[in-house]
This record gives C-alpha cells, structure tokens and sequence, in this order.
C-alpha cells in the first residue's frame, strides 16, 4: 500500500511552524478532491487514502496533526479505523473528525464511543471541515507550546 502525497513539512508565510498536516480519508473521489484542494488552497499539507487499511498506514507511518475520516469506508470502516488508531501508543491521541453520509444520531455516537474527537454530517461545506479541523490542530499547537516552555 503506497501513501499518496505524503506530507513535506514547509514554513510559510515567514513562520518557522509546519504547515498543519492532515489525513483526509473518504472513498469518494469527488469527495476527497473536494475537501484536498480546498485545505491545500487554505494552507494545509494533505494526505489522502481511499480506505481503511490505507488509512490505518498512513496514520501509523506519517506525521498528521488530525485526521478527517468518512465512516463507509472499504476493507476497514472509519468505526474500526477509530478504534485501531486509538489502540497505538503513535495515535491513541490523534485527533479525528468522522464523517458520514448516514445520518442519525447512532451514527455520530458509534463514532464518538470509538474514540472520535468529533463526528460529523455529510454533506459538509469545506469552510465547516476547514473550522473543525482549524480548532483541534490550534488546541494541539497551544499544547505544544506549552510543553516546550514548561
């Protein structure tokens, strides 16, 4: 299994920080194009995989700041890609948003149980996923900065 654009750290706009890196798994073609072009037009390194197993993969072998996971998914759905995430030291605390197609409130509470940080509805306009995404990988850079001070 071959990861797909995997992720080169660059500074940009004059910050020493990486850009965010994010993991964006859906088995949608159009949806992952979609979600890829407009994170990348809004600064972000992304990664992207097709299905469970390549997901899995990807979060074990690169370096993400979250990662944006549809729930239907070949081979692993996002439910046991959550858990087995959650189950390596690596990514137990990575932060994960779900996406879904089904909706219904079993659904998001699968996703959360597993170990979802947040899990949403598709359809989801970018600009929303670009705002959830936005406020888990600045919580994770407050984090950083604070462990490098203390």
């Amino acid at each position: 299994m071959a990861i797909r654009n995997k992720p080169q750290y660059t500074a940009h706009m004059g910050e020493d920080a990486p850009r965010p890196s994010v993991l964006l798994v859906d088995d949608s073609a159009d949806d992952r194009e979609m979600y890829r072009q407009f994170l990348q037009r809004r600064g972000y390194v992304v990664a992207v995989a097709s299905d469970g197993e390549e997901a899995v993969t990807c979060a074990l072998n690169g370096t993400f700041d979250i990662v944006v996971l549809d729930i239907e998914l070949p081979k692993l759905d996002g439910i046991q890609v959550v858990t087995l995430l959650r189950s390596y030291t690596s990514t137990s605390r990575l932060p994960v948003v779900t996406l879904s197609a089904q909706t219904g409130e079993h659904v998001r509470a699968a996703a959360v149980h597993a170990g979802a940080d947040l899990a949403l509805e598709k359809p989801l306009p970018p600009e929303d996923l670009e705002a959830a995404i936005r406020v888990f990988v600045e919580r994770g850079q407050r984090i950083r900065k604070k462990k490098a001070t203390t």
